[in-house]
C-alpha cells in the first residue's frame, strides 16, 4: 500500500498521527482543537500514506468523520496493537517517542538494502525500546514517570512564540521543527509546553518575552521634536506623541530636525540588546544633503568621526540618486 511513498513524516504529520493513535475513533474537528491548527491537509496525507482509515460517524450534530489508526500502521512500527503504543499523557509524543515513531517509520519505508522496506519490521527496534523504557499504560497524566518537556503543565510553545508575534501556530511549529527555538539554551520538542514566567525561551539565539506589563511603539518622529525623556527647554519630546502610562523611553535617537521610525519601551531588556556595541546591531539612516559628497567626506564616514563623546563607529555610506 504504501510502496513507492519513501518521503520524511513532518514533525506536524507526526503529532496528528501520534493523536488519532491514542484518541481514537476521533474526527478532525477534534485533533484540530488538541494540536490548535487545523489538521485537514495533514489527514489527508496520513490517509494517502495509509497510516489512518474512516472507521465511523459521530452521531452527536452534523455526523462528523471519525478516524483510527490501520493495520498497516501496526505493522510498520512492528507492534501487535495500539495497547502496546507508550503511554502518554495528553497524547503528544515526548522528543524520544517522536524520535523513535519517526525513525520506524523511516526504516520501514526505506527501501535501501538492509532498510527493512516492503512491508517489513525494520521499525520494530527504536519503537520497542520507547516501549520498554516507558512501560504499559498506568494510571495517572505521566504513566508513572516523571513528568517531562511534554507533560508538563504550562502553555505550548507554539501556541506561546503565535501569541509572541512569530506567525501562526503552524509558522511556529515550522520553527521549532528547524531547531531555531530553545527553551533553557536547549534545542526545543515540537509539544513542548513551556512556562513564559520561568523558562528562557529564544528564536534564533534572540530570547522572547510576553509580559502584560511590556508595552512597544514604533513611532514616526515628525521633525522638530526632540529624542529624550526630558528637555529642559520645554521643547515638544517624543514622550508627548506617545500615552502616559506605562512610561516608556526612546531606543537610540534621532536629531530634533530628522523624520523617521524610533521605537520607543519599557522593555529594558530589548533596549540593551538593541543599543549595546556588544551585540553589534546596525542602524541604517537615509539622509538628504546639499550638492554631491566629496570622496573625503565619504571617507571619514568609512574611519569614524570624532564627536564630543568619542570616535563614531564606522559606517558603510552609498548613494542613493539625486533629485
Amino acid at each position: 500500500m504504501l510502496e513507492g511513498q519513501h518521503a520524511r513524516l513532518s514533525a506536524a504529520a507526526l503529532e496528528t498521527l501520534a493523536i488519532v493513535a491514542y484518541k481514537q475513533p476521533i474526527s478532525r474537528g477534534q485533533v484540530s482543537a488538541i494540536r490548535g491548527v487545523d489538521v485537514g491537509a495533514t489527514l489527508r496525507t496520513l490517509l494517502q500514506r495509509g497510516y489512518i482509515a474512516e472507521v465511523g460517524r459521530d452521531p452527536g450534530p452534523g455526523n462528523a468523520t471519525l478516524y483510527g489508526t490501520t493495520r498497516a500502521f501496526l505493522e510498520r512500527l512492528g507492534i501487535d496493537s495500539v495497547a502496546d503504543l507508550p503511554s502518554l499523557g495528553d497524547f503528544v509524543p515526548a522528543p524520544d517517542v517522536v524520535e523513535s515513531l519517526e525513525r520506524g517509520l523511516r526504516l520501514s519505508e526505506d527501501p535501501s538494502p538492509g532498510g527493512g522496506g516492503g512491508g517489513g519490521r525494520g521499525g520494530i527496534g527504536p519503537l520497542r525500546r520507547a516501549v520498554g523504557r516507558r512501560g504499559r499504560r498506568v494510571r495517572g497524566m505521566t504513566g508513572g514517570r516523571e513528568p517531562g518537556p511534554v507533560d508538563r503543565p504550562g502553555e505550548r510553545l507554539q501556541k506561546f512564540l503565535a501569541r509572541a508575534g512569530f506567525g501562526s501556530r503552524r509558522s511556529c511549529e515550522d520553527l521549532i521543527a528547524a531547531g531555531r527555538v530553545t527553551v533553557g539554551g536547549e534545542p526545543a520538542a515540537l509539544g513542548r509546553r513551556v512556562d513564559p514566567d520561568r523558562d528562557q525561551i529564544a528564536v534564533d539565539g534572540v530570547p522572547v518575552v510576553v509580559r502584560s506589563d511590556l508595552v512597544y511603539y514604533l513611532l514616526n518622529k515628525p521633525a522638530d521634536v526632540v529624542t529624550t525623556a526630558y528637555d529642559p527647554q520645554g521643547r515638544r519630546t517624543v514622550l508627548d506623541l506617545v500615552p502616559v502610562e506605562p512610561r516608556v523611553f526612546p531606543v537610540g535617537r534621532l536629531d530634533r530636525d530628522s523624520e523617521g521610525l524610533l521605537l520607543l519601551t519599557n522593555d529594558g531588556v530589548l533596549t540593551q540588546r538593541l543599543t549595546h556595541p556588544s551585540h553589534g546591531v546596525e542602524k541604517e539612516y537615509l539622509v538628504e544633503v546639499d550638492g554631491v559628497p566629496t570622496p573625503q567626506s565619504v571617507r571619514r564616514l568609512r574611519e569614524g568621526v570624532r564627536l564630543e563623546d568619542g570616535l563614531t563607529a564606522p559606517a558603510r555610506p552609498r548613494g542613493r540618486g539625486s533629485r
